[in-house]
């Protein structure tokens, strides 16, 4: 999240996906996050983000992105579709 926080703070073009509720339900989240990054979190400032660190903060787990893998390629494909 703080890369992505930082990656978007930087560059105006940069599109956040798979950073929303329905997302983070998607990953399974069961593994516990260290108090250590948990405060971390506090770092991340990116209203795209505030979604998903609220749910980081409240539910203290974290997931795995592969569980997203469907959603990851129906955006990509999206992606690909409107270029042409």
């Amino acid at each position: 999240m703080l890369i992505a926080d930082k990656l978007n703070n930087k560059y105006s073009n940069i599109k956040l996906f798979l950073y929303d509720r329905k997302s983070y339900l998607n990953t399974k989240a069961s593994v516990s996050i260290s108090n250590n990054r948990l405060h971390k979190l506090e770092l991340v400032k990116s209203k795209e983000l505030q979604e998903v660190k609220r749910l980081l903060l409240e539910n203290k787990k974290c997931g795995y992105q592969e569980n997203n893998l469907l959603s990851i390629e129906e955006f990509i494909k999206d992606v690909i579709n409107s270029e042409n």
